[in-house]
């Protein structure tokens, strides 16, 4: 994990939120989402952005 995305996740208000990720397309960057939210199982997952609904 690089240095800023390791300061946004582990300092101030940003440590203690509950981060979640979406990916879209089969191109996303997945490792770093899941690095980003924390967890795999935090990372949600659509071929396309049509494929995101309320």
């Amino acid at each position: 994990m690089g240095k800023y995305m390791y300061d946004f996740t582990n300092n101030g208000r940003s440590q203690k939120c509950q981060k979640f990720a979406v990916a879209i397309g089969k191109d996303s960057a997945r490792s770093i989402l899941t690095k980003f939210a924390g967890d795999y199982n935090r990372v949600f997952f659509a071929n396309d952005a049509k494929d995101i609904s309320k």
